[in-house]
């Protein structure tokens, strides 16, 4: 069974405590109409200002763009070493050999294109 998430101040607070972003949060405190759709202006970790949506906050964390950035390619980085053994999936043995081959058949139909045409000069 799924729950509505209730988007008002004691959220706000705990996403505050779990990733450690500052904000005034008195001006927040005297809204009535508080949903995910409130824009929430923050001060990450390490210091950048940003400002998102309450929902975003709540899915993916009060980051600034940077660290946003930063936590994505960490984030791909463990998942392809966790599901392929490896940090980038252009590391994969099957993605080099797929690369290969549509490289070599793009510069065969190239080659073959550029001799048609020098033939019919």
């Amino acid at each position: 069974m799924s729950f509505k998430t209730r988007y008002n101040i004691e959220l706000l607070n705990q996403i505050i405590e779990r990733d450690q972003f500052k904000t005034d949060i008195s001006k927040y405190e005297s809204i009535h109409n508080f949903n995910r759709n409130t824009r929430i202006h923050f001060i990450c970790f390490c210091g950048e200002e940003g400002n998102k949506i309450f929902r975003q906050i709540n899915n993916f964390g009060g980051f600034c763009k940077s660290c946003t950035e930063k936590n994505r390619k960490e984030k791909n980085k463990l998942t392809c070493l966790e599901k392929y053994g490896v940090e980038h999936v252009f590391q994969i043995e099957v993605v080099k050999e797929k690369k290969k081959s549509i490289c070599e058949r793009s510069m065969h139909l190239s080659i073959r294109k550029n001799m048609a045409l020098s033939i019919n000069c």
